[in-house]
């Protein structure tokens, strides 16, 4: 297994998907909107075109891109409200951080770097999300859906976070575990590292041949 170095002198900002990056919470998200849509008769895709296509946007940009082609009237509120309530109960069968993911946040907390979560979840849910999980809250900053317009592959939210952590894209580095994020984080001039999941090492690697996969975070030293 492939062991990468993170430099503290030139590296001076981590940031991270949160959902199947640095928890194993994106297969609930899944199911939230396979039983919410089921509700009104709608079948979502499997969890591999999910991974493909929605991961990483918010709940109004996913209803909007599956409702496009369909007739059934639903409204976003009364079925954000549905999946949500889905969602919730779908974490509390346990929220597992990603192997090495707690070590390696304390080790980069522990040498100054600044750490970020970036995610297509609105903020309430984020914190009950991350209050479940073993993780200790050591982040300086969380772009949640809230605070941009424009989700993933636009990097509107990478280039939020380093406007305020007043640092330029090349001085961080995002790890993230979708398509849309790392097509982001390539338009944003940010180096990147994919957390293996389900979506193919080989559809990455079509983006970007060279591209750097790890299995977990154990793969990660900081210096």
């Amino acid at each position: 297994m492939t062991k990468y170095t993170i430099d503290s002198s030139k590296v001076k900002a981590l940031l991270f998907d949160w959902d199947g990056t640095l928890v194993d919470t994106e297969i609930y998200q899944h199911k939230a909107y396979v039983k919410a849509f089921k509700k009104y008769g709608l079948k979502y895709p499997n969890y591999k075109v999910h991974c493909n296509i929605y991961t990483g946007n918010p709940t109004d940009v996913i209803f909007s891109k599956f409702m496009k082609d369909k007739t059934t009237k639903i409204t976003l509120n009364k079925f954000a409200t549905e999946r949500r309530k889905i969602y919730y109960q779908e974490i509390k069968k346990g929220v597992r951080s990603k192997k090495g993911a707690g070590q390696l946040l304390t080790k980069a907390k522990n040498k100054g770097l600044k750490l970020v979560i970036i995610t297509g979840n609105r903020h309430d849910m984020l914190k009950r999300v991350l209050s479940l999980s073993n993780l200790t809250d050591v982040f300086s900053l969380k772009i949640t859906a809230e605070k941009y317009k424009k989700p993933r592959p636009n990097p509107q939210s990478l280039f939020l976070a380093t406007k305020k952590l007043k640092l330029k894209p090349s001085q961080c580095l995002f790890f993230e575990d979708a398509i849309n994020g790392i097509k982001a984080a390539k338009a944003a001039k940010m180096d990147y590292f994919v957390v293996a999941g389900v979506v193919p090492e080989k559809e990455f690697k079509a983006i970007d041949n060279k591209i750097k996969v790890i299995k977990d975070f154990t793969q990660i030293k900081i210096v």
